[in-house]
C-alpha cells in the first residue's frame, strides 16, 4: 500500500514508523472504542497518538517533495505539480484517506467474517472444505505446515 502513496524516499526512510504508528492505531482499535468513539479513554488517546504520528510524518514528507528539485511520477508528485501544494491538504485529504480506508476497513471486514463463520458453523465447515480443496490442488505435500503450503498458492 505504501507502494502506490509514495515515492522511494518514504519507502527508505519511514517503513519502520509508519509500521509502528499503523499497529499503535490498530490496538487502540477494541469493541467499547469502536461502539462509542466518542467517549474519552485510553484507546481515544492511543488512536489519536497515533493518527497525529502519521499526520506529522507524511506532512514531513509532504514538505520535503514540495521542496525537492528532483520531481518524479508519484502520487504526491503528481498532486503538487496539479497545484496542490498544501501539504496539510494532501496528507489528511489524500494520503491519510487512502490508507486508512484500506487498514480500517479490512480490519472490520475480517473481524465481521471470522464472527459470522463462528456463528454459523456450517459456513465455517464449508469454507474449511473450500481451502483443504485449493490447497490440495495446488500441493500435494499434506506434511508441510499450512503456512508453507499457502506460500506455495498462485495469487492469479
Amino acid at each position: 500500500m505504501i507502494r502506490t502513496l509514495s515515492h522511494v524516499q518514504l519507502l527508505e526512510e519511514a517503513t519502520t514508523r509508519l509500521s509502528e504508528l499503523f499497529r499503535l492505531h490498530e490496538q487502540a482499535a477494541s469493541p467499547i472504542s469502536l461502539l462509542l468513539p466518542w467517549l474519552p479513554g485510553r484507546a481515544k488517546q492511543t488512536k489519536k497518538k497515533a493518527t497525529k504520528g502519521l499526520f506529522d510524518l507524511l506532512s514531513r514528507y509532504v514538505d520535503l517533495r514540495r521542496k525537492s528539485t528532483v520531481k518524479s511520477t508519484g502520487a504526491i508528485d503528481v498532486l503538487i505539480t496539479d497545484g496542490y501544494d498544501d501539504a496539510t491538504t494532501i496528507t489528511s485529504r489524500y494520503t491519510l484517506g487512502i490508507i486508512f480506508a484500506g487498514v480500517v476497513n479490512t480490519g472490520m471486514i475480517v473481524r465481521w467474517t471470522l464472527l459470522q463463520l463462528r456463528d454459523k458453523p456450517e459456513w465455517g465447515e464449508k469454507v474449511a472444505e473450500e481451502i483443504r480443496a485449493v490447497l490440495l490442488s495446488h500441493n500435494n505435500v499434506s506434511s508441510d505446515p499450512i503456512q508453507h503450503r499457502f506460500c506455495t498458492l498462485p495469487l492469479f
